[in-house]
């Protein structure tokens, strides 16, 4: 959603180009302060200092915290989408035919340092817990997470055909993951040990291929009777 004024010539497209900018630092601004405050403490004026603009020009642009976090939602999308992207687009260049375990434990490797270990994810889970007792936030959270799902799987269509025809097995293991690496992504370093880390990331590794494996058997048509 924008609210640009309609502008001609040369000066015009200035004055969007600056617009659009100082729109983009006050979106920037406004994850950087959901990791760094929270979601209750990710107000007009904190997000206004810390990207580094005035009220006035804040609430130009974002009348109200509604209409901030409403525009926000997307372009965490977006953001998201972008990362996620550039790691699968990994995950696939180093895959010769069908995956190995050694492959998705690369896979997992890749996940949880390039995608979960973002501070794009510690936003969306400030947004995700602020949803629980802010309503008009419940709705833009939803539609976030519903929306990142569905550009998620057109990723992982478009750059690993070998999951072809097995999406819900798709579903199943990027649910099983994201639940896991978003849990250790947040807990606190100190409160699991490397070693278990380590442990727990070889086990999705383990379940991701043998849920692979299970089901691309099944694509495979039955031999004669």
């Amino acid at each position: 959603m924008t609210f640009y004024r309609k502008a001609s010539g040369l000066d015009g497209s200035r004055r969007a180009a600056k617009s659009q900018h100082t729109r983009e630092q006050i979106l920037d601004a406004t994850l950087r302060c959901l990791v760094s405050e929270g979601y209750a403490h990710s107000t007009i004026d904190t997000i206004a200092s810390r990207a580094g603009v005035s009220r006035g020009a804040m609430t130009h642009h974002f009348p109200s915290r509604a209409e901030l976090f409403l525009e926000f939602g997307p372009y965490l999308v977006d953001l998201r989408i972008a990362e996620y992207e550039e790691v699968v687009r990994r995950i696939s260049a180093r895959m010769n035919g069908l995956p190995t375990p050694a492959n998705m434990r690369e896979t997992v490797n890749l996940l949880h340092h390039r995608y979960f270990n973002r501070p794009s994810l510690l936003a969306l889970e400030e947004l995700l817990l602020g949803a629980r007792t802010d309503v008009a936030l419940r709705d833009i959270a939803g539609m976030a997470q519903r929306e990142l799902d569905r550009r998620e799987m057109a990723v992982r269509t478009a750059c690993l055909p070998v999951w072809k025809g097995l999406d819900a097995s798709s579903e199943l293991l990027r649910d099983m993951m994201t639940n896991v690496l978003t849990s250790l992504a947040i807990t606190p370093a100190h409160l699991m040990s490397s070693e278990r880390h380590e442990h727990l990331c070889d086990l999705m590794a383990a379940v991701s291929m043998d849920e692979f494996s299970r089901a691309y058997a099944g694509l495979k048509p039955a031999g004669p009777a």
